[in-house]
């Protein structure tokens, strides 16, 4: 993943990234704190905007159905999750 590094080096929780949220009701990159782009050195549209998807749909989903997913996606027990799941 082309941010990885920098997720890793700016938040180390999934909450401090959900907690990115300004407006879980806005459209597009205005639910997202702006200062999360620029400290992930995100310039291109697009990413923002998947990112900003991405952000709004951690926020909403609890964490149980975070780890069962990273376990689908990865293929490996809930234990053995990569970062920041495990």
């Amino acid at each position: 993943m082309r941010y990885s590094a920098a997720l890793h080096g700016e938040f180390t929780s999934l909450s401090e990234i959900a907690a990115a949220i300004v407006d879980q009701n806005a459209q597009g990159l205005a639910c997202v704190e702006p200062s999360v782009f620029e400290a992930l050195g995100i310039k291109m549209l697009g990413h923002k905007l998947l990112l900003s998807k991405g952000i709004v749909a951690l926020a909403s989903e609890s964490r149980l159905e975070l780890l069962w997913k990273a376990a689908v996606l990865t293929g490996s027990a809930i234990d053995r999750a990569p970062w920041p799941y495990a």
